[in-house]
């Protein structure tokens, strides 16, 4: 048979739902931590990428 027809599957749809937030929320964060980075690295140039990072308290990281 080369054509299957497929049934609606909510638990299928519910995951597929909850990946894409949760892959928004993750490239969300992504982006808040690299502009937050970058705006550190604006004030002192000779600071490493690491460095801006481990100087970066947590709670800092999940502000919007």
């Amino acid at each position: 048979m080369l054509y299957q027809t497929s049934e609606f599957n909510p638990v299928a749809a519910a995951g597929i739902f909850i990946g894409v937030a949760v892959a928004t929320i993750i490239c969300f964060t992504i982006i808040k931590i690299s502009e937050k980075v970058s705006r550190e690295k604006d004030n002192n140039p000779n600071i490493s990428t690491l460095t801006a990072l481990k100087n970066m308290p947590v709670s800092e990281c999940c502000k919007k």
